[in-house]
């Protein structure tokens, strides 16, 4: 009897679980900044700031923000996104997201391990199945021709999603560990007074401390690692602020 419960329960997460990705939604972005998404079960999608040519196959309400509602389902929506070395999407639901650049990319941060990670005719393709994905790069122009300097050439025998999670953890622990190493620095302090000032967001910070935007990023995530900074996530947006007393490491 345990043993045909058992069963019953293993079909039915089964079936659900089928269902659940047969009804995923898709986003795909391709170098250099062309998206087609393609909801299938939640009527709202969140686009990126600054994006240009969108196109939608179904009528929507926008209201001026990131957030479009969809009047039916399946709908297709695209548009075009130049990220300037950070791709960043974040949906209200885990979604199917594919990440295709430049075999000459070079990554420098990404917030969640890949599904798959490929190589082919000259492209990187990643797969994640996440609501949330930030990806760090920049494009290397001076190796856009030559293979061999490409530093993930040698990832494409990595077959396995096993070995990609492997690699990936093991490359995050090593750089929490540099990142803790690291002092605060007069850009640092630049951040840190900004966000003191009342900038809450990659976009304010940056202005009020006339660094580039990739830079913040990097030494947000930086202050945020060693309890500096607070990174909160409130209704799809992500806010920063002053950890307690922790700026005082910083005097």
């Amino acid at each position: 009897m345990k043993t045909l419960l058992l069963f019953s329960l293993l079909l039915l997460i089964g079936i659900l679980s089928s269902l659940s990705l047969t009804a995923t939604n898709i986003i795909i972005f391709k170098y250099p900044g062309n998206v087609i998404i393609l909801d299938c079960s939640s009527k709202v999608v969140f686009i990126p700031k600054c994006v240009t040519h969108i196109e939608v196959n179904v009528s929507y309400v926008n209201n001026g923000s990131c957030r479009m509602i969809l009047s039916r389902l399946p709908a297709n929506i695209s548009f075009i996104y130049r990220p300037q070395g950070v791709i960043k999407f974040s949906e209200p639901f885990n979604s199917k997201i594919i990440i295709e650049l430049p075999y000459c990319t070079k990554i420098e941060y990404i917030n969640t391990p890949p599904l798959s990670f490929n190589i082919s005719n000259g492209k990187i393709f990643m797969t994640f199945y996440s609501g949330n994905v930030t990806i760090l790069y920049y494009i290397n122009e001076q190796n856009r021709n030559n293979i061999i300097y490409n530093p993930f050439l040698y990832l494409s025998i990595i077959s396995t999603v096993g070995s990609i999670m492997i690699i990936y953890k093991i490359m995050k622990g090593r750089s929490k560990i540099e990142v803790q190493t690291q002092e605060i620095d007069e850009r640092d302090k630049k951040i840190i007074e900004a966000i003191k000032s009342g900038a809450d967001n990659l976009t304010k910070i940056a202005e009020l401390s006339s660094l580039p935007r990739t830079t913040v990023y990097r030494r947000v995530k930086k202050l945020v690692s060693l309890g500096i900074i607070n990174e909160i996530r409130e209704n799809g947006k992500v806010r920063y602020e002053i950890k307690g007393d922790k700026n005082e490491k910083v005097k």
